[in-house]
């Protein structure tokens, strides 16, 4: 799956990243070599400061049931070359490895994903890098339910991405689970 909402997006300063979250008042100070008045937010320290605050994006959870043991999903389902055949962002390309990375085509062109190596937990993490910005950070998790698993994917919502875009994800989010449940449970 490929979140989106990176296109067109807008790179805030730090200090407005920090003013609009009402984080960090900005005021004048007096230099301390030379006395005069400056910004506070044009200081270097100032600027570390803001540049590593790190706010958090608002984030949605989905999941599914899927009538099939939680183990026995996951080893079905956690390889690369799997991904294909339920997220619609991928479903016309071809996965192909380049050291840990896999490269695809995307709906928004080329893109690198990274996955989370084999596991005994049930974690299906990526991330996807479409070459603008930070890669996205996808959780992904098949979980124990009953007799059953429960696969949960959190949808992080992307700097700058509009309510729009964001309802747009969501609805490609649910598709692709729905996707992976009717091809799970065929067998």
């Amino acid at each position: 799956m490929q979140p989106s909402g990176r296109t067109g997006s807008v790179m805030a300063s730090p200090r407005a990243i920090a003013q609009h979250a009402g984080v960090v008042k900005l005021v004048d100070a007096p230099d301390s070599k030379s006395g005069s008045a400056r910004s506070v937010g044009s200081s270097p320290t100032a600027r570390t400061i803001l540049w590593s605050l790190k706010l958090m994006l608002p984030a949605r959870t989905f999941s599914i049931s899927i009538k099939r043991n939680w183990q026995e999903l996951y080893e079905h389902i956690w390889r690369p070359e799997y991904f294909p055949k339920w997220a619609s962002g991928l479903s016309d390309a071809e996965l192909h490895r380049e050291g840990d990375e896999w490269l695809a085509q995307g709906p928004e062109g080329p893109i690198r994903i990274r996955f989370t190596p084999h596991n005994d937990f049930g974690v299906m993490d990526h991330f996807v890098d479409t070459g603008e910005g930070e890669p996205v950070h996808v959780p992904m998790r098949v979980i124990q339910n009953g007799e059953g698993a429960e696969v949960m994917l959190t949808l992080y919502r992307q700097p700058g991405m509009d309510d729009e875009k964001f309802a747009a994800d969501v609805k490609w989010v649910n598709k692709d689970l729905a996707a992976l449940k009717r091809l799970a449970e065929k067998r």
